[in-house]
């Protein structure tokens, strides 16, 4: 996303602003791994809940509730 922001600020002569809260949601020990990986590794009960607003997978992971509150802290202060 940054190398494509770059790429488009430069075409239109605008400023890019880099937010590093809004970087993409941490699945901790999930991170990086294909389903069958996760399958492999004996993790599949993490995986199936993920979908759970409130579950943070282990090992430095975050729930779909702190990214989203994470995300609309950083668009509001972007916003005033």
């Amino acid at each position: 996303a940054k190398e494509t922001a770059e790429i488009i600020g430069k075409e239109l002569d605008a400023e890019i602003i880099f937010e590093k809260s809004l970087r993409e949601r941490n699945y901790g020990i999930l991170e990086g791994l294909t389903k069958e990986e996760i399958e492999e590794k004996g993790l599949g009960r993490f995986h199936q809940k993920l979908k759970e607003r409130d579950f943070v997978p282990p090992e430095g992971g975050e729930s779909q509730k702190e990214v989203a509150e994470r995300v609309h802290t950083a668009l509001t202060h972007l916003k005033n």
